[in-house]
Formats: C-alpha cells, structure tokens, sequence
C-alpha cells in the first residue's frame, strides 16, 4: 500500500509538519491542539467518520509544544473519546503527542511535590500517549538561521543570569529565594510577571503559599514581598519573539558566570524547553531549576552536565522545596567567591559546553516520530 500525507487540521500543522513529508500507511488525521474548540468540527465531518469506519484511520492529537496541558487531556478531548465510543471505535486509534514523558504523562494533576512526595500513579489507560518535544527542531532551526552562530567569550560583571518572563510559583519562589538569602545583588534577574491565559485566581495564589508555609524556614512576609516583584531587562512581552530572541540572551549570558534556569513546568514532566536549550547553545554552565530527573533526561539525550562544579543532587530530589534549596545552596557556594574566581571555576568545564553546544546544533531532535507512529499502527492493525 502507497504511504498517505496525514490530514492536518490547522494552519500550524501545514507551516510545520509538513515540511517532514511525513507518510503512514493508513489516514492519520492531525489535530494540533492550540483551539480546542475545531475539535468538534472536525469530528462532525462526514469524511473523519468514513475514514475511521472504512479507511483504518488514526487520530494524532498533537499538543507536543506545551505541557501545561497534559493533566486536562481527557477533559479536553472528551468530544473525541465519546464520538469513538458512540461509534464503537476503538480507542487504541488514538495517539497522543505531548512532551511529557510517558512515565509522568498520567500523573495526577494534584499530586504537587511542592513540599512533600507523591508517589506517581496512573489512571486508566485510555490513549496511547509519545513523548515528542516538537519545540526543538525549530529551535534548533532558527539558531541556525542566526548571522552569526559562535556565542562571544564570557567576560563577566556577575555571577549568574536568571531569565523569568511568565509569571508562575516556580519563578516566584526563586525570586524570592534570591532576596531571601541576600543573593539577587551577584546576578542578572528578570521576573517580568507576564501573564497569560493560564492565569490563577486569588485563591490558588493563597493555597500556593499556605503550602509552602507548611514548612518552618519559608518566610510569609518575605515571600510576599519578593515573590511578586517584578524586575525589568527588557520590554519584550511578545512570546515567539522572546523565545527565538538569541542576542538579548546571549548579550546577558556573557557577562555572567554562569546561568539559572527556571524551566516551564515542575510536576515531574521532564519538559526541557528553550529556557534551557539557550545556555547550552551560548556554552554557559546552567543550574537547572525544572522537573525532579531533569538532568537525568538530558543525559539520556547525550547531553554532559556539570557536576564537577555543581552539587547535582538536586535532581534526584523529588520534592519541591528540597530540590530548590540544594540549588540555593550551589548558588550561596558560587557567590561568595569574586567574579573572577567564580569564572576561573567555571571555566574548567568549557569542554562540557563546548560539547553540548554542538551536540545539540549537530543533533537529530526529530525524536523519530514518524516510526513511533507507523510502528503503533502497524501495532494496532496486527501488521
């Protein structure tokens, strides 16, 4: 059987995935998830029953940019899963995208290691779900595209760089970690507090604190204080701009010793987003301010990391609050020393960076997921 070109639904999907030349063997039909509200249109069509009736069809539902949509899935696509079941198709025909990693993908949405552990568990089943990150090929991409691609020699005034735009409590909490234990003065901080759609409701913000104030050392008033103030280093609020901005980044990240980054998402996703990809595209040593197991990913992918200069424990610390505190304290270690001892430090794991750099420039990040999809439908059909 001739391979097929997929169904792609949006606009988004034609600029993007269709550059692959993606074919299967069946019609897949291609949802990307940024308006949910096409999905029943699309599901009223004459033509997506026939398909799936009589053409073995497939549905990819596509939300591989975002994590933050991971825990409303089968909320969101319920339309989809009830014209399945109505129609008494099976679901196995479902497959989902997302960069969380199947491990995490069906964890609870309420089991926040914030200050304590929860044990991962899974509901049913009901999807087939592929860890694909599909923001780094394009990321990978527009580097490229950019005049000039070798980062300029760090020549530091501070100690670290810290780039927040989005408002959320992992940033929040670092913000005041900083001004807390009097460390904002050695670094580059941005917490801009650019809210989005996403935004929570006053009471979420007080149950966020009433957590954290479950711990004896979190300070109320401090937090208060710091935790929502903003700090300006640029005026740039328009998103896919701030994501592919390299100068501005690079313009910081060489003159600080080395960087922290506040990654999107903490609820054990594993999501690596641009926030982290930038230092190692500008050869800076990071500490990474994510997922438990963040490092751990990044290894899997064959990235090095740098724990000859950094106490990396933290990754391997499931807990919220724990992990954040061993990065403040990698933090308090590199900023007692000057500027220039700090860089002399630092500068012993060049090779790591170097590495990483061209790494990821020189790296396949198209996750092979054609095959991991063909291969589930060859799964599902028993071919």
């Amino acid at each position: 059987m001739d391979k097929i070109t997929p169904k792609y639904v949006s606009e988004l999907d034609l600029k993007g995935l269709r550059r692959k030349n993606f074919k299967f063997s069946r019609v897949v039909w291609w949802y990307k998830d940024t308006l949910f509200s096409d999905l029943q249109t699309i599901i009223n069509k004459d033509e997506f029953l026939y398909d799936f009736k009589h053409n073995d069809a497939f549905f990819v539902f596509d939300h591989s940019m975002d994590p933050l949509f991971q825990h409303n899935f089968l909320r969101v696509a319920k339309d989809l899963i009830n014209f399945f079941t109505t129609h008494n198709i099976d679901l196995k025909r479902i497959i989902v995208l997302s960069p969380v990693s199947s491990k995490f993908f069906y964890k609870s949405f309420f089991a926040q290691n914030y200050v304590k552990f929860y044990p991962s568990h899974s509901d049913a089943k009901l999807v087939f779900h592929i860890s694909y990150n599909s923001l780094w090929e394009p990321f990978q991409l527009q580097f490229s595209f950019k005049r000039d691609t070798t980062p300029v020699d760090k020549v530091p005034d501070k100690h670290f760089l810290s780039l927040n735009r989005r408002d959320s409590l992992n940033r929040r909490f670092l913000n005041y970690s900083l001004h807390k234990e009097n460390l904002f003065k050695f670094g580059y901080v941005s917490h801009q507090r650019v809210l989005e759609h996403l935004r929570k409701g006053y009471k979420e913000h007080v149950q966020e604190i009433k957590i954290l104030a479950s711990r004896d050392d979190f300070d109320v008033k401090c937090f208060l204080k710091y935790g929502y103030k903003k700090h300006f280093l640029d005026d740039i609020t328009n998103k896919p701009y701030a994501i592919y901005n390299f100068n501005f980044h690079e313009g910081y990240s060489t003159k600080s010793c080395f960087e922290v980054v506040t990654e999107t998402d903490i609820h054990d996703s594993l999501v690596i987003t641009e926030k982290t990809l930038k230092p190692i595209i500008n050869k800076s040593p990071f500490l990474l301010c994510g997922s438990y197991l963040s490092l751990h990913r990044l290894k899997k992918f064959g990235f090095e990391t740098f724990d000859s200069i950094f106490d990396e424990s933290y990754d391997s610390e499931p807990v919220y609050y724990d992990r954040m505190q061993i990065i403040i304290d990698n933090l308090k270690s590199l900023c007692s020393m000057s500027v220039a001892e700090c860089h002399k430090k630092l500068n012993t794991v060049r090779e790591v960076c170097e590495f990483n750099h061209h790494h990821f420039l020189n790296g396949d990040w198209s996750f092979k997921l054609d095959t991991k999809i063909q291969k589930r439908i060859d799964e599902v059909l028993n071919v």
